[in-house]
């Protein structure tokens, strides 16, 4: 098996944004567990996330594609393209078309809901870590 990811330095903040609170609690102890990680926020709207972004400033944001009646394309390239944060895609909405919007807008990574939590670990280290060394 692979060793995880570490970024050098302090812990990276990651940005945590779902609709779903089950989801959050369940990604917010999975990233403060990590090593390397910590949370700095977590959110369920697109204008919770912008305010979040503004008063934290996350290495690495989390984002699910649809949150509520909306998907989260337009967010996702606002944190890549103007914020400057590295986005990982994690949704249910797996299939391609989604996955290449998502890529498409910015998005760093796409993380299936139905992959296994070493892979999102893994995922926001590797971007958290890039992140930092650009930064």
């Amino acid at each position: 098996m692979d060793q995880p990811l570490e970024p050098a330095g302090p812990a990276a903040c990651v940005l945590i944004v779902d609709d779903h609170p089950v989801v959050i609690e369940g990604i917010a102890h999975l990233v403060e567990h990590a090593s390397g990680l910590r949370v700095c926020a977590t959110v369920s709207t697109p204008d919770e996330a912008r305010r979040a972004a503004s008063a934290c400033r996350p290495d690495v944001a989390l984002i699910d594609l649809a949150l509520g009646l909306t998907n989260a394309l337009e967010l996702i390239d606002e944190f890549a393209n103007t914020i400057g944060c590295p986005v990982a895609v994690y949704s249910l909405l797996d299939d391609e078309q989604w996955r290449a919007a998502a890529l498409g807008r910015g998005a760093a990574a796409f993380i299936s809901k139905r992959s296994g939590t070493e892979q999102v670990v893994d995922t926001l280290l590797t971007l958290a870590r890039s992140r930092m060394r650009a930064g």
